[in-house]
């Protein structure tokens, strides 16, 4: 009786729900376009949103790799009119609060070379003063080594004299 109806229901309930979409949210979601004056489009915050794996717009080119933000400030810093944008490619949640997760930034592909050849050129430096850094870390450590191995065979040979 009432069991036999209740386990009825919910499946006549699946069969008659119908999922309801508007228009709106059906359509595929297109890249951004240029501005157009030719400059890179930005939300409110300065940022482009690639979000769901979208592609950058037409003439340009999303560049993902580490430190991209920190070499497109250092082009721009040294003269070079170098139109950029961080690139906001989903988000995520901390302590309660929603934050972007920026990676990497969208360049005009006329200006790929000039920014590639610039990231390369930091990158060497980058490992360059890496390599420096270690070095002089090493040496450090020689040098206390040494340094201790002479206050040692002093100490030694006081105690043998004395």
């Amino acid at each position: 009786g009432d069991k036999e109806n209740s386990d009825e229901e919910p499946e006549e309930k699946k069969k008659t729900q119908v999922s309801l979409y508007g228009i709106w949210q059906t359509e595929a979601i297109q890249p951004p376009a240029l501005n157009p004056d030719g400059t890179l489009p930005k939300n409110n915050f300065g940022n482009i949103e690639l979000l769901y794996n979208l592609s950058p717009p037409k003439g340009t080119l999303h560049i993902t790799k580490p430190s991209m933000k920190r070499v497109m400030n250092e082009i721009c810093a040294k003269g070079h009119d170098v139109d950029y944008v961080s690139a906001v490619t989903g988000f995520e949640r901390k302590m309660g609060r929603v934050f972007p997760v920026l990676n990497g930034v969208v360049i005009h592909q006329r200006d790929a070379k000039l920014v590639m050849d610039f990231y390369d050129d930091w990158l060497a430096r980058k490992q360059e003063k890496e390599r420096e850094k270690k070095s002089k870390q090493v040496l450090g450590r020689w040098k206390r080594l040494t340094s201790l191995l002479l206050i040692r065979a002093r100490l030694l040979r006081e105690e043998e004299e004395g």
